[in-house]
């Protein structure tokens, strides 16, 4: 495999994106440029880009050191351990190439992190193999994800919800209504348009109730990833999101990004002063809908969360491992 600079696998991207798409079962969305360089740029600053481009494929890393003074290898997003770092349409191939190259092209490395591995066999069985015949291999945590089934439609994605729920659903639909709540939908046609919408969700996450506990996307390396996540996104026309509105005011907001026929949910969040009208469980039906209207298959809603359980059909999860020479 030949190691690319940072500035070369950004002149590659669409290849790579196209080999994401191809690749079976991992997290498409989350191993895919539009996630990982934001992650590693915002959330790993200090460490040291290690792409490698192959003919079966890529690997996607980061490389630093531990307190302790260990080397380590890690994907480039390893805050959530969502993204795969191994990317082809054959893995088996494209983990035996790798592990020559963990061997011989690496500067020397104490652990490997590898997250993002599917359960599905197609990955997981030949990439764990290939590993396994030249690493010790360790079972590390594992990330699950909700997901929501949009392929039927939104009468059949509603119908398959409890009764409660859609009757809860209902009411608020109604409530804000009568309110005089509205949505707007998000559509940047540039970058500086992005910026401005990107202001405003800011400005209202301070007000909600993450903001006040300090644990939103208002400030710091979180605000920096989402920032250069959706100017990325953007650029692609690959956004999309929904404001509601009161009394000419943004009371909340939800929006996502696009890979495929999916569609990632990435923050969902509205004024704490206005708890009573349920502007979250809103903000979710209004992108539904429209994603069903316009075709897609699926809603990742991103890792677990209890309140998920009710808008979601399935679970998908991923395995770490810990590698070591």
């Amino acid at each position: 495999m030949k190691r690319l600079s940072l500035e070369t696998f950004e002149s590659q991207l669409a290849a790579f994106d196209a080999d994401v798409l191809a690749t079976p079962a991992i997290d498409a969305f989350c191993s895919s440029s539009q996630w990982i360089l934001p992650a590693s740029k915002a959330l790993a600053p200090n460490e040291e880009p290690f792409i490698l481009r192959g003919e079966h494929g890529w690997a996607t890393l980061l490389y630093g050191r531990l307190p302790g003074g260990e080397r380590y290898l890690q994907p480039m997003e390893a805050a959530w351990l969502l993204a795969s770092p191994l990317v082809g349409p054959n893995p088996g191939l494209l983990a035996e190439q790798f592990a020559e190259a963990l061997q011989r092209q690496m500067p020397p490395w104490d652990v490997f992190f590898f997250s993002g591995v599917p359960k599905d066999a197609r990955y997981s069985t030949p990439v764990l193999q290939a590993l396994n015949q030249y690493f010790g291999l360790r079972v590390g945590p594992v990330t699950e994800r909700r997901w929501a089934n949009l392929s039927g439609g939104l009468g059949a994605y509603l119908n398959r919800r409890s009764r409660n729920f859609r009757r809860a659903l209902k009411r608020a639909i109604v409530r804000a209504d009568e309110a005089g709540v509205s949505f707007e939908p998000m559509m940047p046609a540039t970058q500086s348009d992005m910026d401005a919408i990107y202001t405003r969700i800011i400005s209202l996450e301070e007000r909600s109730w993450k903001g006040r506990d300090e644990v939103g996307i208002q400030s710091g390396p979180m605000h920096e990833f989402y920032q250069r996540m959706t100017r990325r996104l953007a650029a692609a026309n690959a956004f999309k999101g929904f404001f509601a509105r009161h009394a000419n005011k943004d009371v909340a907001y939800i929006f996502g990004g696009v890979v495929g026929e999916v569609y990632r949910g990435l923050q969902c969040s509205f004024d704490a002063d206005y708890t009573e009208l349920s502007l979250g469980n809103l903000c979710h039906y209004q992108q539904i809908s429209q994603l069903c209207e316009e075709g897609f298959s699926r809603y990742d809603m991103g890792t677990e969360v209890a309140y998920k359980d009710r808008w979601a059909d399935t679970q998908f999860e991923t395995i770490a491992l810990l590698v070591t020479p």
